[in-house]
C-alpha cells in the first residue's frame, strides 16, 4: 500500500509543483511590471509571457526519448512519473496555448485602449507584434491538428506535418522574447543532440522480410534487426515505411523476444497509416521476388513492460492488441525454459489476463500461449471473451486444451491454471484474490489496452495497494 501512495504522491506533487511554478512566475512578472506602473492588462500579458518562457523550455523534455529510456534504467530516477511523459507534454502544450491566448488578448485590449497607437500598426509594423502574430498562427495550427480526434481518426498525416512547425515556433519565440534563450537554451541543446543521434541511428534501412495479415485487422511484420539494435523484453521502437508514408514515424512494441535474430511487430488497423499498411501487405507481401519492402527503425526505447522481469510477482493485463506489450516478455521466458538458461530475473509468478471481444485474436500468439506450460515459474493464464457467451465458440479459444501439462506429466512448477471465460472480469475479485495469495509480498500490475479499462484498473489497484503501470505512447 505504501508504494501505491508514494507513487500517486509523486504524480500529484509533480503536477502541483509545476502549477506552483507557473503561479509564482506569473505573479513575479505581474509585480515587476506593477512596480513600473504598467497597466493591469500589461501585467497580465507579462505574467502569461513568463509562463510561456518556462513551459516553452519544459515541453521539450518529455519528448527526449533516449533520455527517458536511460532514466527508466536508473533506480534513483524511477520515482519520477516517467510513464506520464507524453501526457505531461500534452498538458504543458495546452497550458502554453492558454497562456498565449491570454498574452495576446491582454495586449490587444491594451492597444485598443490607447488612442496614440493602432492595433494593426502595433501588430504588423513592429518586430514584437509581427513575430507575436506569427507565433499565435503557428501555435494555433499545431494545437488544432494535435487534438486526439485528428491524431487517431484517420488524419495522422495532418498532425505529423503540422507538428514539425515547432521548429518555426522556437525560432519565432527567440525573436519575439529576448529573454527566451535563457529558459530554452539548455533543453534546446539537449533536444538537438538527441535529435541528431536519432537521425544518425535512423540512417540504416532494413528490409521487411516477412509480412502477413491476421484476423481482426492486424498486420504482422518481421523485420531484419538493424545493426547495433539491442532491446529488452517490453521495449518499443518507432517505425517508418516510406511506401506507406514518407515522413511518418509510429511507435510499436517489439513483440519478439530479444533472443530472436529478427524483430516482429503486430499492427492493428486503427487509423489511416495502419490501415494503409494492411492494404499494402495484402497487395504486395514482403519477400516477393523483386519487390522488397523497406523500413527504417528508430529505437529501442524503454516502456513500463520492460520492468516485468524485475518484478517478483507480476500481473499482466492486455486488452486486444495491447497484448504485444507482454509477448516479448513471455517469449523470452519460454525461450529460456527451452534452452535451460532463462533470462536473469527474480520473477516467480505471473498472472496473465488477455481480453478480446471474441476468441479469434487468441490465434495471433497460439504457439506462444501453448508453450507457456514449459515456463519454470508459477503462471496462470486468463483468457476472456467480452462479446458474450457465443464468442467463446470461436476456434481460437480451443487452444486452451494445448496450454496445460501433457497427459501423465507431473511438473513441479508449471502453468497452474488456465481459464477461458465469457464476459468481463470482476477486477476487484480477480485482483483481490491475487493480492490475498501474496498478502505479505509486493504484486505489480502492468496494463496495456483501452484507456477506459486502464482507469478502472487503476482505481482497483489503488484500493488494493497494488502498484499499477500503464503502457503509454
Amino acid at each position: 500500500m505504501g508504494f501505491v501512495f508514494r507513487h500517486r504522491a509523486v504524480v500529484v506533487v509533480s503536477v502541483v509543483a509545476w502549477g506552483a511554478a507557473n503561479a509564482a512566475l506569473f505573479r513575479h512578472a505581474q509585480d515587476l511590471y506593477a512596480a513600473r506602473d504598467a497597466k493591469e492588462v500589461v501585467q497580465l500579458a507579462r505574467g502569461a509571457g513568463a509562463c510561456i518562457n518556462f513551459n516553452g523550455a519544459l515541453i521539450l523534455v518529455p519528448m527526449m526519448r533516449r533520455l527517458l529510456t536511460r532514466a527508466r534504467g536508473a533506480r534513483p530516477v524511477r520515482a519520477l512519473p516517467l510513464d506520464y511523459a507524453a501526457g505531461f507534454h500534452r498538458l504543458v502544450g495546452n497550458a502554453m496555448f492558454a497562456f498565449a491566448l491570454l498574452h495576446t488578448g491582454a495586449y490587444l485590449v491594451n492597444y485598443a485602449a490607447d488612442p496614440t497607437v493602432t492595433v494593426a500598426g502595433e501588430l504588423l509594423s513592429t518586430v514584437p507584434g509581427l513575430s507575436g502574430v506569427s507565433l499565435l498562427v503557428v501555435f494555433t495550427v499545431m494545437w488544432v491538428f494535435s487534438r486526439a480526434g485528428v491524431r487517431r481518426r484517420c488524419r495522422f498525416e495532418l498532425f505529423s506535418r503540422t507538428h514539425v512547425l515547432y521548429v518555426g515556433w522556437l525560432v519565432l519565440a527567440l525573436v519575439h522574447a529576448v529573454s527566451f534563450w535563457k529558459w530554452v537554451g539548455v533543453p534546446l541543446v539537449g533536444f538537438s543532440v538527441e535529435q541528431a543521434l536519432r537521425i544518425a541511428r535512423r540512417a540504416n534501412r532494413v528490409e521487411v522480410i516477412g509480412a502477413d495479415t491476421l484476423c481482426s485487422h492486424v498486420t504482422r511484420l518481421e523485420i531484419s534487426r538493424p545493426r547495433g539494435f539491442r532491446h529488452r523484453a517490453g521495449d518499443y521502437l518507432l517505425l517508418r515505411i516510406p511506401e506507406v508514408a514518407r515522413r511518418q514515424w509510429h511507435p510499436f512494441t517489439v513483440s519478439s523476444a530479444p533472443e530472436r535474430d529478427r524483430l516482429t511487430v503486430h499492427v492493428r488497423a486503427l487509423g489511416d497509416w495502419t490501415t494503409a499498411l494492411g492494404r499494402l501487405v495484402e497487395q504486395r507481401p514482403a519477400g516477393r521476388p523483386g519487390a522488397p519492402l523497406l523500413a527504417w527503425v528508430d529505437g529501442p526505447y524503454r516502456a513500463p513492460a520492460a520492468d516485468v522481469l524485475e518484478s517478483r510477482h507480476a500481473v499482466l493485463i492486455a486488452g486486444g492488441i495491447g497484448v504485444t506489450a507482454f509477448t516479448s516478455v513471455l517469449e523470452s521466458l519460454t525461450l529460456g525454459a527451452s534452452s535451460g538458461a532463462g533470462p536473469p530475473t527474480p520473477l516467480e509468478s505471473v498472472d496473465f489476463f488477455w481480453l478480446n471481444r471474441d476468441g479469434e485474436p487468441f490465434g495471433w500468439f497460439a504457439e506462444l500461449l501453448s508453450s507457456l506450460r514449459d515456463v519454470d515459474l508459477t503462471m496462470a493464464v486468463h483468457l476472456f471473451t467480452t462479446g458474450g457467451c457465443g464468442a467463446t465458440a470461436h476456434p481460437g479459444t480451443n487452444l486452451v486444451s494445448r496450454l496445460g501439462p501433457a497427459a501423465g506429466e507431473q511438473p513441479g512448477v508449471t502453468v497452474s491454471r488456465v481459464q477461458t471465460r465469457a464476459g468481463r472480469p470482476d477486477w476487484e475479485r480477480e485482483l483481490g484474490d491475487i493480492a490475498a495469495r501474496y498478502a505479505s509480498e509486493r504484486v505489480e500490475v502492468y496494463f496495456c489496452g483501452p484507456a477506459g479499462l486502464g482507469r478502472t484498473l487503476r482505481g482497483v489497484c489503488v484500493g488494493l495497494g497494488m502498484p499499477f503501470r500503464q503502457e503509454r505512447f
